[in-house]
């Protein structure tokens, strides 16, 4: 176990080309097959009410953005930093999905308009902060600054939306609620696994074990969306 830097990373040739962490590449994309599979259910599934199209939407966004992100570490050689970015831009709208797919289930009209106000302004002065930090902060130096606002957007939007709103409607209006809960409980730990680099092996790094704990938490999400019927209780 390596705890506060990273391992070398893995290389994987695959014809002319040189795959830098495949491991990686792996689990991003068995994440993504995953959200855009439960996206797909969604969809199969149409509803007039907002929430279940603001998830359908997530599900949909992340399953691209998890795959971007994949093609992002295995082709940094070629790519450089350039190459995350189609996973960042796109991880910033897809957080703000989840936090309207909660507040637009709020009962209380005025306090829902004010989460909804609230979500939006995070989500542009997120946008900004990070368009700041990548013509400031030196990312082909130090490429993780870039994903900083990223990862205090993630945590902030979900804990706050799915944890405290999960909890908080599962005793207002369907204890299904309550799986929005404990997904976000599930999620927690890959936060800490990331930025404290918490690498168990060089082939199941730090990347890979967020991948694990961040796919089970959103299949936690769309179990609560099964077994909320929305609009009906």
């Amino acid at each position: 176990m390596l705890i506060g830097q990273d391992f070398e990373k893995l290389q994987l040739p695959v014809g002319n080309l040189i795959l830098l962490e495949p491991n990686v590449l792996f689990t991003d994309t068995i994440m993504a097959g995953i959200s855009l599979g439960l996206g797909i259910m969604l969809l199969r599934k149409p509803t007039k009410f907002a929430a279940h199209r603001w998830w359908t939407a997530f599900f949909l966004l992340f399953g691209i953005s998890s795959f971007l992100g994949g093609l992002g570490h295995a082709m940094f050689g070629y790519w450089g930093i350039y190459g995350k970015f189609g996973s960042w831009l796109t991880a910033i709208p897809a957080i703000y999905f989840i936090e309207r797919g909660m507040v637009d289930q709020e009962p209380n009209e005025q306090l829902k308009k004010r989460y909804q106000t609230i979500a939006l302004i995070k989500m542009i002065l997120v946008t900004v902060i990070f368009g700041f930090v990548c013509w400031k902060g030196n990312l082909e130096v130090k490429p993780e600054r870039g994903f900083l606002p990223i990862a205090a957007h993630t945590i902030i939007g979900v804990s706050m939306s799915a944890g405290y709103l999960g909890w908080r409607y599962s005793k207002q209006l369907h204890r299904s609620f309550y799986d929005y809960y404990l997904g976000m409980l599930i999620i927690l730990p890959s936060a800490f696994f990331f930025l404290l680099k918490i690498n168990p092996v060089v082939w199941f790094d730090k990347n890979d074990v967020s991948h694990v704990f961040i796919t089970i938490g959103i299949v936690y999400f769309y179990k609560a969306i099964r077994g909320y019927d929305f609009g009906k209780v």
